[in-house]
């Protein structure tokens, strides 16, 4: 099977209409929903995701249906998820989309280009906007994904996890993640690993962009002294929003891991407030 035999479900979920959660619903009493949503808000409690009943696509695994960021259903509301999708640029100051840009004008020849956690598509975006011919985006949310169908016509989307590509082997020139694998459980990102070693071509690239440690190892007043209020800033917004894997994930040793699943590191930049790693799979 090759990738042009996969199909691209972008249509599908551009015309789908998705089922409402609960922060959606107004049928539900609007004081009542928008009380609870400006509870978890504030309080950042956090509840286990509610799918509703008639929700499409693929079973998902149960570490997703947790309310990331401290959202209120998590990744699983129009409304919600809509809204994190418009406002996380802004929030991360402009930073990651800078990153993403460089990363894809980097890799602008690659003939094709999978971007796994998708989210709302920035990613697939820039790729697509740097001159990849063919860029896929793979996302387990249906309203994420319904977004990116939305927004970004001429990206090709398929319903799918990192850890289970449903890709043919060596179908990409480049694998992008930002922002996803620390919120993947670590034995998950243990296949995740392998599944993106076996869908890259030999020679092709990965690259990464993930949350710096720097912002959760420093003092408020050591962060400001080296990096000014945007120092002091990261280490508020990390504080405040609820990641579950987070910690596992800064513990890793990526200088390690890559290799022991069979990548050269090509570079590994921890700065302020972005991780960024570029890796190679040997071309022999």
């Amino acid at each position: 099977m090759s990738l042009t035999q996969i199909h691209d479900q972008a249509a599908t979920w551009r015309e789908m209409e998705l089922p409402d959660s609960w922060p959606d619903d107004t049928s539900l009493d609007t004081f009542q929903r928008l009380s609870r949503i400006a509870r978890q808000l504030i309080s950042h409690t956090v509840q286990r995701v509610e799918l509703p009943d008639n929700l499409p696509g693929m079973a998902l695994p149960k570490y997703l249906l947790q309310e990331f960021h401290s959202l209120p259903n998590g990744n699983f509301s129009k409304n919600i998820a809509g809204g994190y999708i418009r406002s996380f640029d802004a929030v991360m100051l402009g930073t990651v989309p800078r990153m993403r840009r460089a990363i894809a004008g980097r890799f602008a020849n690659a003939g094709v280009a999978v971007d796994i956690g998708c989210g709302g598509g920035h990613m697939a975006r820039a790729l697509k906007d740097a001159g990849i011919a063919e860029v896929w985006g793979i996302e387990p949310s249906p309203y994420l994904l319904q977004l990116a169908a939305k927004n970004h016509k001429d990206i090709k989307l398929m319903q799918g996890l990192a850890e289970q590509l449903e890709l043919p082997d060596q179908c990409a020139d480049l694998v992008t993640l930002c922002f996803v694998w620390h919120e993947i459980p670590p034995r998950y990102a243990e296949l995740a690993i392998r599944e993106i070693y076996r869908v890259l071509k030999p020679g092709g690239h990965l690259a990464f962009i993930e949350p710096s440690p720097v912002q959760m190892q420093h003092s408020k007043w050591q962060l400001l002294r080296r990096y000014g209020w945007r120092g002091v800033y990261f280490n508020i917004l990390a504080g405040r929003v609820f990641e579950p894997f987070i910690n596992a994930w800064h513990k890793r040793d990526i200088d390690s891991w890559l290799p022991a699943a069979g990548f050269d590191i090509i570079e590994h930049d921890t700065g302020m407030p972005l991780r960024t790693v570029i890796a190679q799979k040997p071309a022999s």
